[in-house]
C-alpha cells in the first residue's frame, strides 16, 4: 500500500540519485563524491555610491555558501526540480518570472484612477528565514495543492528538506562553519524555499487575514524584492505599512528602513524601481517604463577582441537592444537609450556599423512582451542528476 510505494521510491531515489547501494552502503563510483563546500564573498557594488568607487574603497559582501559540492545536492537537485520548483509556481501566488512577466503584471493594472507605486526590500532574508518557518509553509503549501501526496512521501520529502538545511556547511581555510540562523543562500533548495515561506507570511499578514486595504490595487514580488500599485492617500499608506511591519517581526522578518528607500511611496508620475525596470502611471499618458541602469554598472560587455565566432557578438548586441525595446515604453526615449547603448558596445571594440544596422532592425519590430512557453514538457522521471565535483573521472582525467 501507501508504505510500500514510499519505500520503493526512496530505494530508487537513494540509489540513482544519491548513491546508496542496496547493502545500505555508498556507492564508490566518482560522480557520487561529494567535494568541498565553501564559502566566498558577492560583491555588493550596487550599495556603494559611485563617487567613492577607488582604489581601496571598502565593498560590502554577502557570504554565499556555495552548496554545489555539498553532500544532499543530488538529492537537492531531485527533489527541487521535480517537486519543489512546481509546487512554489502554484503556490506563490504574487511571483513574477522576469521582467517581461513584471511588464505584462504593469500593463493588466486598472488605470482609471490615479495611481501611486511603492517597493520594499526584506532585511537579510534568507539570514531571517528560521527552519522551523520553512517547514510549517512546505507543509501547509503541499496540503493546499498536493492532496494525492501520502502522508508517508509528504514525511520523506520534508525529512529531505531537513537534511539539506542541516548539511549546510562550508569550509573556510581549515575550519568548518555552518549558518547560526536562517538558511544558505547557496543551495538548490533556497530560492523554492524562501518563495514558498515569503508567500505564506504574506498571506497570514496581509491577504488572508483580512488586512488587504481597498487603496491596494495590487502587489508583486520577485524573492525579496517587492513592489505595489497604491490607490489611496499618503496617510492610509503609511498606516499600512507600520501595521505590516509590525506583522512581519511575529515571523521573524523585517523590510529595510526608510532612509534605504524602502517603504517609500512615489506619487503619480514617479518612477519606481522594480527589477531592471523604472514604472510610473502618469496622469496624462498612463503606463511609462523605462530601463534601470544602475549607476554603479560598468555596462562592459564581451570584447569584440576575443575569440568567439562571429555571430555570438552580434547576439549580444541582438539581446541587449530587444531587451530595450521590450522594456522602454516610449519610442523617443527608446531611441537615446540604444544610443547610450550603442556607446558602451563602441567602448567595447564593436563596429558602429554593425550596432547601427541591428539598432535598425530592432526599431522596425514591433514591442513583444509575450511569454515564449516552451512546447515541449518535462519528462517525468529525472533521467540524469550529474554532479561535476573535484572527484569526478572527467576531472581527475583531465
Amino acid at each position: 500500500g501507501e508504505d510500500d510505494e514510499y519505500m520503493e521510491l526512496d530505494r530508487d531515489v537513494c540509489y540513482n540519485v544519491v548513491g546508496i547501494c542496496e547493502s545500505g552502503r555508498p556507492s564508490t563510483r566518482p560522480e557520487f563524491k561529494p567535494g568541498i563546500p565553501y564559502f566566498y564573498g558577492l560583491l555588493k557594488v550596487h550599495k556603494v555610491d559611485k563617487s567613492n568607487l577607488s582604489h581601496g574603497a571598502i565593498i560590502p559582501l554577502r557570504l554565499v555558501n556555495d552548496l554545489s559540492q555539498s553532500p544532499t545536492t543530488r538529492s537537492d537537485k531531485y527533489i527541487s526540480w521535480k517537486y519543489l520548483q512546481p509546487l512554489q509556481v502554484e503556490f506563490c501566488q504574487d511571483l513574477v518570472k522576469d521582467s517581461s512577466d513584471a511588464l505584462r503584471w504593469l500593463q493588466d493594472v486598472d488605470q482609471s484612477q490615479p495611481l501611486s507605486s511603492f517597493t520594499w526590500d526584506f532585511v537579510s532574508l534568507y539570514d531571517n528565514l528560521s527552519p522551523m518557518l520553512i517547514i510549517e509553509s512546505l507543509r501547509i503549501a503541499v496540503a493546499e495543492l498536493r492532496p494525492d501526496w501520502t502522508s508517508g512521501f509528504v514525511d520523506w520529502l520534508l525529512d529531505l528538506v531537513n537534511l539539506s538545511l542541516n548539511s549546510a556547511f562550508g569550509k573556510h581555510g581549515r575550519f568548518w562553519y555552518r549558518n547560526l540562523k536562517g538558511i544558505a543562500t547557496g543551495g538548490s533548495l533556497s530560492v523554492s524555499l524562501a518563495n514558498i515561506a515569503v508567500f505564506y507570511v504574506l498571506r497570514c499578514v496581509i491577504f488572508d487575514s483580512g488586512n488587504v486595504p481597498e487603496e491596494l490595487v495590487s502587489m508583486k514580488r520577485f524573492v525579496d524584492d517587492v513592489t505595489g500599485i497604491w490607490a489611496g492617500t499618503y496617510r492610509g499608506f503609511v498606516k499600512w505599512s507600520e501595521f505590516v511591519n509590525r506583522q512581519l517581526a511575529l515571523f521573524g522578518l523585517s523590510i529595510k528602513e526608510k532612509e534605504d528607500l524602502s517603504w517609500k511611496l512615489n506619487p503619480p508620475g514617479t518612477f519606481t524601481t522594480f527589477l531592471d525596470i523604472k514604472y510610473s502611471f502618469d496622469q496624462d499618458v498612463g503606463l511609462v517604463t523605462d530601463i534601470n541602469i544602475k549607476p554603479t554598472d560598468a555596462q562592459v560587455y564581451l570584447n569584440f577582441s576575443s575569440s568567439h565566432p562571429c555571430h555570438v557578438f552580434s547576439s549580444v548586441v541582438y539581446s541587449q537592444c530587444l531587451r530595450y525595446k521590450r522594456i522602454v515604453s516610449n519610442g523617443v526615449t527608446l531611441i537615446r537609450r540604444l544610443q547610450e547603448l550603442k556607446s558602451c558596445f563602441v567602448n567595447s571594440g564593436y563596429p558602429p556599423g554593425l550596432i547601427d544596422n541591428i539598432i535598425k532592425d530592432v526599431i522596425s519590430r514591433k514591442r513583444n512582451l509575450a511569454s515564449n512557453v516552451s512546447k515541449s514538457t518535462r519528462p517525468n522521471e529525472v533521467l540524469w542528476v550529474q554532479t561535476f565535483g573535484p572527484a569526478t573521472s572527467d576531472y581527475i582525467s583531465l
